[in-house]
């Protein structure tokens, strides 16, 4: 059996790496359990893992839970099609997303206050009877979470007068 190693990396913190290693027949939702587990995540928030080129760009997304409703309707039609088929952690597996020698993913965590994480492919090696997997194999450094600024939603007075101006404009009555 083969075992991928991926380096999880932050943009933002030079000091922050980690290898995790992970069976080919193993799911993202292995992935995920591990990571939270390294990381100290609490687990309780959205997250998804994104297949990418060779430049980041995002292919496929896979998800904790499908969110989608398994009708869409269109309304001018008058008809009802299938959604496209959400990719769900629990059920995707890793040999099945991986077709590059050096695959890169991208790991968003926390869709509220969002924490991006790339990792990449760095080696397929064989996998050791006597380990557990998936494992961080490697770690350097803490994780720095910086929480999102939460904009100042008070109105100044210039907005106060601006919102005065505009309800004018709702109270005119209109002659057609």
């Amino acid at each position: 059996m083969h075992v991928y190693r991926f380096r999880m990396f932050k943009e933002d913190q030079e000091d922050f790496l980690r290898d995790f290693d992970i069976k080919a027949n193993q799911t993202f939702k292995d992935l995920y359990n591990v990571i939270h587990d390294s990381i100290k995540f609490n687990g309780k928030e959205l997250s998804s893992f994104y297949i990418c080129n060779q430049n980041w760009k995002k292919l496929k997304e896979i998800t904790l839970i499908d969110m989608n409703d398994e009708i869409q309707e269109d309304e001018e039609e008058e008809r009802t099609e299938p959604k496209p088929k959400t990719l769900v952690m629990e059920q995707a597996r890793i040999k099945d997303f991986i077709d590059d020698p050096h695959q890169r993913l991208i790991y968003e965590y926390d869709f509220l206050n969002p924490q991006t994480f790339y990792m990449e492919l760095t080696k397929v090696i064989a996998a050791e009877n006597s380990m557990t997997y998936p494992v961080c194999s490697s770690r350097k450094g803490n994780l720095e979470i910086k929480a999102v600024a939460v904009p100042d939603l008070s109105m100044d007075d210039m907005a106060e007068e601006s919102m005065n101006d505009y309800s004018d404009y709702l109270n005119e009555d209109i002659e057609l």
